[in-house]
């Protein structure tokens, strides 16, 4: 597209971002602000669902071909990500030198969430002296490398940040320790706006009574003696009325490759390999399950917001959605996780609703500054 000179950029690297920003971004459009896109090419989004016609008009795509990462070698893994990111960085710093400079314009500059991504766009646009405005803000595990690196990018955007919209009250007291910081209270997570949508826009498919499993974080799968004991309590626990769901991530497909482990989970009686599926159909297996086990923090938000059970399989998290309600959180959760595929329909609960959209909330502070 021709680079013109608008209100509000909005900054994105992967699909999850794009998805929960996906309501604000159709509120700025329907409110007329000028908009612009600009995708760092963490993932490859230039043919996704989630973005429409409308949208593609004011999109700037980073890369022009898709990143292949060789998923196999670690190290290798590593370097190309890392001189990704570099690239990245560079072509962001000419995109908003033209806007500052060659277009002479100012606009408010939005991330949202704790990728790399975020950093690189905070980064830049802090550089360029833009207002940056940061969505999903005041998340925080305590613990400054658990998990990582998604807790130091967080610290770092925060930090880089002039407005901070942050989803619930502990991560607004969180954010409230930082001075000169403008901290919004959204409600709740623009993702319920987008549960919402979704689960209206999809057919539900009928399927047999099923538990979902998800693994695909990074440090998860950095250990692969912790992977394997969690697939094998899953596979002696799992309830005989329940099928298996595994959702693999194409992380976690290379890493089950890279073990030879693939054919042999997917021979297992009772159990289904699924590479990621699209956002629509996955947040109906989600509501429809009758437990989730997952390592990912935004599965556990879909889970409260939608009252599946949800079992972490992690150490760590930031959230606190759902946890003491329909979400099980311990430190120990290898030793707890066959109590709950046991008692799993102790913690069914009714979905959340709101009485305000989170994301006419950030929306409408989006067009407040933007007119400003």
């Amino acid at each position: 597209m021709k680079i013109s000179c608008p209100n509000v950029l909005f900054y994105i690297g992967t699909e999850a971002e794009l998805i929960k920003l996906f309501p604000v971004i159709q509120n700025c459009l329907n409110d007329k602000l000028k908009i612009n896109l600009i995708f760092s090419g963490q993932n490859d989004l230039r043919n996704t669902i989630f973005i429409t016609n409308e949208m593609q008009a004011y999109s700037i795509f980073i890369l022009k071909n898709k990143i292949w990462f060789p998923f196999k070698n670690f190290s290798l893994r590593t370097i190309w990500f890392v001189l990704w990111a570099i690239f990245a960085f560079y072509k962001t710093l000419i995109i908003l030198f033209k806007y500052k400079f060659s277009l002479n314009c100012n606009p408010i500059f939005i991330v949202h969430g704790d990728t790399i991504s975020t950093v690189i766009g905070a980064l830049v646009a802090k550089f360029f002296g833009l207002q940056v405005l940061h969505v999903e803000s005041g998340l925080s595990s305590g613990n400054a490398f658990n998990p990582f690196p998604e807790e130091i990018n967080r610290r770092i955007v925060m930090r880089l940040s002039d407005v901070l919209f942050c989803p619930t009250i502990p991560s607004l007291e969180n954010a409230q320790r930082l001075k000169h910081k403008e901290c919004i209270y959204t409600h709740g997570n623009t993702m319920w706006d987008m549960l919402m949508y979704g689960l209206k826009k999809q057919k539900e498919e009928i399927r047999p009574p099923y538990l979902l499993l998800i693994i695909h974080r990074q440090e998860t799968l950095a250990n692969p003696d912790l992977f394997f004991k969690i697939i094998n309590l899953v596979k002696i626990n799992r309830p005989n009325n329940l099928e298996c769901l595994f959702i693999l991530h194409h992380t976690t497909r290379g890493f089950l490759m890279s073990h030879n482990k693939l054919d042999e989970i997917a021979a297992l009686k009772g159990w289904h390999l699924f590479d990621r599926l699209p956002f629509y159909e996955f947040i109906n297996l989600l509501k429809n399950a009758n437990f989730v086990l997952t390592d990912g923090g935004t599965n556990q938000e879909e889970c409260y917001y939608l009252g599946t059970p949800c079992y972490l399989l992690r150490k760590c998290t930031e959230r606190n959605e759902g946890i003491g309600e329909n979400v099980v959180f311990r430190d120990d959760f290898l030793k707890g996780l066959p109590n709950f595929m046991e008692n799993y329909g102790m913690f069914k609960k009714i979905p959340i609703t709101f009485n305000q959209s989170p994301s006419v909330i950030v929306s409408k502070k989006i067009e407040n500054y933007a007119s400003n």
